[in-house]
């Protein structure tokens, strides 16, 4: 298809497609200068599903590899040079009144953000068979049209696609700034006059920190082609390190040499190709390589003889470069914390990284260490502090991440201590706004540090939340995360639609009690983010979810719920949310005006940083297991709860499913349902057992659930090791049963007696209530992180709580002689207050009417 010089490029596009008869057809103009076959070696190259692309001048393929286009477009964005799939632009809208690259630039915006074209690949094909055009180069025009196509492309736009393509443009639009081409001014009002929300200060400012931006954006972490080129095979152990450790990333390495043989440990790891048996081989790799590493002068001469069109990065110091890229950017810090740690220190040592991005090491230890396995991130953090300056930001950071890594030392204290510096430091008018978002994203994972208070007996978010969060609740960033001001993103319904969204939660297993409270007045529809998304499958903190509150914050257009979800929350009188965590998060700043939000909490939202980042100006109503639990989340959160309701519901109990009957053991068997956790605290149970046994050596424990996890956090490893130590002591030894985990709980009731809760802190604790309703007399411990807000009290008479070992024998031996009468009342008092039944009412009475809160 040949354009005249005048002739629109939307026009001319769809007339083109609407005549052609083939499946693909390429542009061209008058003056266009190509190569000699240009259109046969088009024709003969191009792959399906592709959008085929010959050379402009000043550009050269080095993603010679098949792209998405969303990483593809940096230059060459005009139409011509290209070979499109005819249907492609049959069924894209091109926008009239742009010129040819700016048109093409938008064009490829259009197809990439269209769910039907989405899968289109961007490939050099054509170039690397000989098709050479030279057009004109992509600039800040075309950078302005793409922007704008993205914009216009609305609800048919790819989220991930779209971010992509913004990016790259975003940085064409700052490189015209920076040199001077373009007036930043002008071109923010260029854009704003066409709708398109970019702030001035984001033009002008410098380019962001690759590291940093790639932490906080949810970005599949492909699995990339490096192939290294090395002349003898034999490579230093740091370079294999390196090689394992990009491997280990999710990069497919491969090794090509002309000499020696290759140690086993890099063998088992890397493809490796021997150009003395399979130049061919090679050659074909490394046309098809993401990128291309040459260690020593024999692998640059391999090159020029095998693949003259690829330009390699030389030496070991790129081969640094590179690996920490991968490295930083993988979302689990490459899924092995000893094989990066090693990998980063042998090469560091053996270079300069003078040149590696200094936020690479802050990010890649915070990185290694959520990973929890293999050694701690120290040697990351050692090599970081030799090479960063020691009064900057990324210094900061990286100390940051050493006080997580020491938590256990450091303390609650200490964390506070550490969080509070960099949330200062974050507050900075001077400190850059992605280093600032990093910096109070640290200053949350310190204060939030699961080690000093999910499994402990005290910690500050309980017992005094106001001086311990005090810093974070008066910082910048956190009043404009949470402000009030902001409307929700979705628009309110027409009326009424007997409809209610269920939001199940990071823990997706206690939800079925409100699914059956709303089924009886609502049609319900039910979101399991975590079966999605992995970030929702816990309560951590995670740098995607952090950064879409803090982009709805900022009134920046952003999608923080799949459509498939919002449309349905936007068509519900009533949303309910098991669980205050980050879906809670999102959907408080999505629910329509007008719709009720209700959230039930548990006991770890309390200790979770999300309650703190949750609009609870959107939220009609609370419900709490237990009124400690109540006391403790308002406490927590402070002055932005205030005027939401808090109702106490109890968690249910099945008590159908529980017999009375019980074997003549019974009588001296204590149980304890759900104990293999540090915050369960079984070894209370070891002591009160070795008491009783003393007295009569016929006294026994069951415990019932899974033994401790070899997976598990350092702290519980060596909290379940200290267990089996104790277990071991001739006062228990032998005395102690051992029953797996169960979902017919009921039948295992039948042997226990006495039912025991030894746990440092519970919101409810079904486990002893289920063991209530069978009968067995219970024995409950003031759990310690509740102690000033009575907590076991609120759930249980005050002549069931003990405070120490000696204590629940006393009160077992003083009550034994009325065992069955004791049970009796254990039952009743378990059936008349946490029945099912009953709990499902007083679910419905909150949630089936409008008035009811």
């Amino acid at each position: 298809m040949v354009r005249a010089e005048d002739a629109d490029p939307a026009t001319i596009t769809r007339r083109g497609a609407a005549a052609a008869r083939g499946t693909v057809i390429t542009f061209l103009r008058i003056e266009d200068i190509v190569s000699e076959g240009y259109l046969a070696a088009l024709a003969t190259s191009v792959l399906p599903d592709t959008i085929g692309v010959a050379a402009t001048s000043g550009w050269t393929p080095e993603w010679s590899r098949c792209q998405p286009i969303a990483h593809g477009v940096v230059e060459s964005t005009g139409l011509t040079g290209k070979v499109f799939p005819v249907a492609a632009l049959r069924d894209v809208a091109l926008p009239t009144g742009l010129d040819m690259t700016s048109a093409g630039a938008v064009l490829l915006a259009c197809i990439a953000g269209t769910y039907r074209y989405q899968h289109l690949m961007l490939s050099a094909s054509p170039a690397r068979a000989g098709a050479t055009h030279r057009g004109e180069d992509a600039g800040p025009d075309a950078a302005v049209s793409g922007l704008i196509g993205l914009h216009r492309g609305g609800d048919h736009t790819n989220p991930k696609v779209a971010a992509a393509l913004a990016r790259v443009w975003m940085e064409q639009l700052r490189d015209s700034v920076h040199s001077g081409t373009t007036d930043a001014a002008d071109l923010h009002r260029r854009l704003a006059s066409r709708g398109v929300e970019v702030r001035l200060e984001d033009l002008m400012g410098g380019p962001p920190s690759r590291v940093l931006s790639d932490f906080f954006d949810d970005q599949p972490f492909g699995s990339d082609t490096i192939v290294v080129v090395v002349g003898d095979v034999a490579v230093p152990a740091h370079v294999t390190a390196a090689l394992r450790g990009m491997s280990t990333c999710g990069s497919t390495v491969v090794v090509i040499h002309s000499s020696g043989k290759a140690h086993p440990s890099l063998s088992s790891r890397v493809a490796i190709i021997d150009t003395r048996v399979d130049a061919e081989g090679a050659a074909a790799c490394l046309v098809e390589a993401d990128d291309i590493v040459a260690i020593d002068a024999a692998a640059v001469a391999t090159l020029r003889q095998l693949a003259p069109e690829r330009t390699p990065r030389r030496g070991i110091e790129r081969l640094l470069d590179l690996f920490l890229d991968r490295a930083a950017r993988s979302p689990a810090g490459g899924g092995s914390g000893a094989d990066i740690n090693t990998a980063a220190r042998r090469l560091a040592v053996h270079t300069q990284p003078l040149r590696v991005d200094p936020w690479t090491w802050a990010v890649l230890a915070l990185r290694v260490q959520r990973v929890r396995s293999g050694p701690r991130p120290h040697d990351l953090i050692a090599t970081g502090r030799e090479v960063i300056a020691p009064n900057s930001a990324a210094r900061a950071a990286l100390d940051a991440v050493a006080a997580l890594v020491q938590a256990e030392s450091l303390g609650a204290d200490g964390l506070r201590a550490a969080a509070d510096r960099v949330i200062a430091l974050a507050d900075d008018p001077d400190t850059e706004e992605l280093v600032a978002r990093f910096l109070h994203y640290l200053g949350m994972e310190l204060l939030f540090e699961p080690s000093q208070h999910t499994s402990v007996p005290s910690t500050p978010l309980v017992e005094s939340p106001d001086r311990y969060l005090a810093r974070l609740h008066r910082s910048r960033l956190h009043q404009l995360i949470t402000a009030s001001d902001a409307p929700a993103l979705l628009s309110p319904k027409g009326g009424p639609t007997g409809r209610a969204v269920l939001l199940t939660g990071a823990f997706p297993k206690f939800f079925d009690v409100l699914l059956d409270a709303l089924r009886l007045d609502h049609t319900v529809d039910r979101i399991d983010l975590s079966s999605s998304e992995s970030r929702f499958r816990n309560v951590m903190m995670d740098p995607t979810t952090f950064s879409l509150l803090l982009h709805a914050a900022q009134g920046r257009t952003t999608d923080l719920l799949d459509r498939s979800h919002t449309s349905l929350l936007a068509s519900a009188d009533v949303v309910v949310a098991d669980w205050a965590d980050k879906g809670l998060a999102l959907a408080s700043r999505v629910v329509p005006a007008g719709t009720r939000l209700l959230a039930r909490v548990h006991g770890s939202d309390t200790l979770s940083p999300w309650v703190h980042l949750i609009r609870w100006d959107r939220v009609d109503g609370v419900i709490a297991p237990s009124t400690h639990l109540a006391r403790a989340l308002r406490a927590a959160v402070g002055p932005a709860m205030e005027h939401v309701p808090i109702h106490v519901v109890p968690n249910p109990v099945d008590t159908s499913r529980f017999a009375l009957n019980k074997t003549a053991a019974a009588r001296r068997t204590l149980g304890l349902v759900g104990w293999a956790l540090r915050v369960k605290d079984p070894t209370f149970a070891l002591d009160v057992l070795a008491r009783l046994r003393a007295e009569d050596p016929n006294w026994r424990l069951r415990l019932v659930g899974a033994d401790f996890w070899n997976g598990a956090r350092q702290v519980e490893k060596d909290h379940g090791q200290a267990f089996r130590v104790r277990s071991a002591h001739r006062d228990v030894a032998g005395a102690i049963d051992y029953v797996p985990f169960t979902n017919d709980i009921s039948s295992v009731m039948a042997d226990i007696g006495w039912s025991l809760s030894t746990s440092l802190r519970e919101s409810f604790h079904l486990g002893l209530f289920e063991m209530a309703a069978s009968g067995a007399v219970p024995v409950v411990r003031d759990w310690p992180v509740y102690v000033s807000a009575a907590g076991a009290e609120s759930l249980v008479p005050p002549a069931w709580v003990v405070s120490t070992p000696d204590a629940a024998v006393a009160r077992i031996l003083e009550v034994d002689a009325d065992w069955e009468t004791e049970r009796l009342t254990a039952r009743d008092h378990v059936v008349t207050r946490y029945d099912r039944d009953l709990v499902v009412e007083q679910l419905r009475d909150l949630v089936g009417s409008a008035s009811s809160l």
